[in-house]
């Protein structure tokens, strides 16, 4: 709901008269994907920073979008604008991308999200390469990226909170819609990746574009980076495996479940031949790449020890009661949801979740140690939103992308130097999600009365492979700081931070996916079983 908007125009009022621009922004804004606070009412939007960008096809203005809530919070929002003179070219936007159309009218030009314009997608790239300084907006690139002779662009469709714009299928250009003051950890961990390591399963960095701000302090509005090669994300090859996992197993009579090593790091030589005739030795291998890759990216992560952003630092109590009662709090709040919702939860499901509500003291009674046992490791720049989703694979190998960050926290806390063991816990967690996953996205693949054996044999297949992907991340890093000391001390820190991760996950099943609640329940109740 928008109330009032007011413009600081500076050309375009020569385009179209303030007020018609108002009235399309008013109505606009509210409905796109990239704009986050929904849920609140807008006091007044001031459009900013409109210089005039002169084109060859069009006029374009390099804008930003300034929203003030009632509430006297506000957010600021990349918003380049183009203003359509020809009719038939209006036409193709409003059939073909009509999400890009901020206004049409019979007698005046249609203004449009300029992104959507490839004459406007090639003169971002032309200043880039450039290296221009524009109105407060700042352009650089690198030498690999002033290497392209002729270029082509398209928008892909996924426009969600950012934008992205492909250049010849070679190189990225993201777009940050919300300006937040401040570094952005993406920007800086691919560049310090590229420029300052030799860690190359992530992006390239190519170059970025900085909006100043009249106090002194920046945004990030773009991160170029390239494209690698790949067949689509981790998390879609995982549920290849488990795919063929699963129908190996519908194939034969049920069979009982194997005995699990003792051991926590597992071999594919420990493995019962019983075990073997499902899970393939190549299936193992994978997982165990992909906890070398998690390694060797904490390894760069952690290699400058001079560099204020991302030398290692050693954790120390003050950080341990940070994480207890950040997690103490975390718990209170999620089980109180749970308390909450409990009614409206299928039988099944509402069985575990009172398992769960009846372990929490138990559960909190785990957490104490954090105040008890100091752990000798160092805190480092991470990941910070680890998981199967952010990882690509192409057959032989993974890539690593998307280092900003759990998205509603703040620049300052995703910049902030943890534990590698958050990621970790991540990716456990994702390994979990996709061993129960399989099945309940695709429930016309198993038989009904089957359910119950696979799901057995699905959380053996997640002990097997979350304990390879231990076992090789400690393998290859196991002589750097930030590994534990001893062993209580290495599990005190994994399981904090994989029950961290399964609270935040009952939350947002409850809203989300309540027919996926099972899984982070279950989650919880390993680490209590632990």
């Amino acid at each position: 709901m928008v109330k009032n908007i007011i413009l600081e125009v500076g050309g375009i009022h020569q385009q179209m008269p303030n007020q018609e621009l108002q009235q399309a922004l008013l109505k606009y804004i509210p409905n796109c994907r990239w704009f986050r606070t929904k849920s609140k009412i807008i006091a007044k939007v001031i459009c900013k920073h409109t210089k005039e960008l002169a084109g060859p096809l069009h006029t374009y203005f390099l804008s930003s979008v300034l929203v003030i809530f009632e509430d006297a919070t506000q957010e600021n929002y990349f918003l380049p604008l183009a203003f359509l003179q020809d009719a038939e070219e209006s036409n193709y936007y409003l059939k073909n991308i009509p999400g890009s159309v901020v206004s049409v009218s019979s007698n005046r030009p249609t203004v449009v999200d300029a992104l959507y314009v490839p004459d406007f997608r090639t003169i971002l790239l032309q200043m880039l390469l450039e290296n221009k300084h524009f109105s407060n907006f700042q352009f650089r690139s690198t030498k690999a990226l002033r290497t392209i002779p002729n270029f082509s662009s398209k928008i892909l469709s996924a426009d969600q909170t950012n934008t992205s714009i492909i250049y010849n299928d070679e190189w990225f250009l993201k777009i940050y819609r919300k300006l937040e003051d401040g570094i952005n950890p993406e920007l800086e961990i691919v560049r310090f990746f590229s420029e300052r390591t030799s860690f190359r399963h992530a992006p390239q960095y190519g170059g970025s574009i900085i909006f100043q701000h009249a106090d002194s302090g920046q945004s990030i509005v773009s991160l170029v980076q390239n494209k690698i090669p790949n067949r689509g994300e981790a998390w879609t090859a995982m549920l290849e495996l488990l795919s063929n996992y699963y129908a190996e197993l519908m194939r034969v009579p049920p069979i009982p479940v194997p005995e699990l090593p003792t051991s926590t790091r597992i071999y594919w030589n420990d493995l019962p031949d019983n075990a073997k005739q499902f899970i393939s030795e190549s299936s193992y291998n994978r997982v165990a790449l992909l906890g070398q890759r998690t390694a060797e990216m904490h390894i760069a992560l952690a290699s400058d020890k001079e560099s204020p952003a991302f030398a290692p630092e050693k954790l120390n109590m003050d950080n341990q009661h940070a994480l207890l009662r950040d997690v103490r709090a975390l718990i209170d709040s999620k089980f109180n949801l749970i308390e909450e919702k409990m009614e409206h939860l299928p039988s099944t499901t509402a069985t575990e979740a009172k398992r769960v509500l009846a372990c929490k003291a138990q559960l909190l009674e785990k957490l104490e140690k954090l105040k008890t046992t100091p752990i000798h490791a160092s805190k480092t720049r991470v990941h910070g939103d680890y998981h199967l989703g952010q990882v690509l694979y192409n057959e032989t190998d993974f890539y690593i992308i998307d280092f900003e960050g759990e998205p509603l926290r703040s620049l300052k806390e995703r910049r902030t130097k943890v534990s590698p063991f958050k990621d970790v816990a991540g990716m456990i967690r994702s390994f979990h999600y996709a061993a129960y996953g399989e099945l309940y996205l695709h429930p016309d693949k198993y038989a009904v009365p089957a359910i119950p054996m696979l799901e057995e044999w699905g959380n053996y297949w997640y002990e097997v492979m979350q304990r390879c992907f231990l076992t090789t991340y400690l393998d290859t890093c196991k002589d750097y700081s930030f590994i534990p000391e001893a062993s209580e001390e290495l599990e005190l820190l994994l399981q904090t931070y994989l029950l961290e991760k399964a609270v935040y996950e009952v939350a947002y099943e409850l809203n989300a996916r309540p027919d996926w609640l099972r899984i982070p329940l279950r989650g919880v109740l390993q680490v209590a079983n632990t």
